[in-house]
């Protein structure tokens, strides 16, 4: 068995706010001097843990010990990076992670912070002999495919954030030499009545929509893998409890 730890802390965002439904979100704006922290700058020397992880030393002095680093099979550089999902803007922690600001945004992470920061995981691996640990993103386009130019929410995105998309991560013109070395399919489905008699819809709605996301994929990165989960319905799940 293998491991695959999260390096996907690694961002923080600015604060500018949308003005929009949910005043707690934050949509990064991709002109402005967003931020990449590896060591959890300003405080790198700090023995404890402020608004992220010290990823760079967990590298160096954990992942890389030759009795653990045959056991780590990739890191996990983004987890559905193109949809909003909690990041410290602060350089603070604070022990309620579901709180929202000053401490919590809910925020994408524009492609060219992940571009930069497979940039520098990949420089940091290769310098400690550790370049067979895969950089990994993985993205999702529930319930429909994920191709070059697919908008993932097009009522919400259209007005806000269309820098952000699925396709983006692993899209060369985009993500420059910084292509990650796996990607992940993470897209799940809630299946509709009568789903087996779906026509498959012209903007890629379908509860096959995966497995055309995997062909499309690879012809961008060489590794692809689908993720399968299997869950209750969530809301008859709390009607029976």
């Amino acid at each position: 068995m293998q491991y695959i730890p999260h390096l996907r802390t690694f961002y923080r965002p600015d604060t500018v706010f949308n003005q929009g439904t949910y005043p707690y979100y934050a949509y990064p704006n991709i002109i402005e001097d967003d931020t990449n922290i590896y060591d959890f700058s300003p405080y790198p020397d700090d023995s404890n843990c402020t608004a992220r992880p010290n990823l760079d030393k967990l590298i160096k002095e954990v992942y890389s010990d030759p009795n653990l680093k045959d056991v780590i099979w990739g890191y996990y550089m983004t987890e559905e990076a193109s949809y909003q999902h909690f990041f410290n803007p602060t350089d603070f922690f604070h022990p309620d992670w579901n709180r929202v600001t000053p401490f919590n945004i809910n925020t994408e992470v524009p492609p060219i912070m992940v571009s930069k920061a497979i940039e520098h995981f990949r420089q940091l691996n290769d310098s400690l002999g550790l370049e067979k640990n895969k950089l990994i993103v993985c993205e999702a386009n529930h319930g429909r495919e994920i191709f070059d130019s697919v908008i993932e929410h097009e009522s919400i995105d259209t007005l806000n954030n269309l820098g952000c998309q699925p396709w983006m991560y692993i899209y060369p013109p985009i993500m420059g030499n910084n292509m990650p070395d796996v990607f992940f399919d993470g897209s799940y489905f809630s299946f509709v009545p009568y789903w087996f008699e779906q026509n498959y819809a012209n903007k890629g709605f379908h509860y096959l929509g995966n497995f055309k996301t995997i062909d499309w994929a690879y012809t961008h990165v060489n590794e692809v893998h689908d993720l399968i989960g299997i869950s209750a319905n969530w809301y008859y799940t709390q009607k029976i409890l």
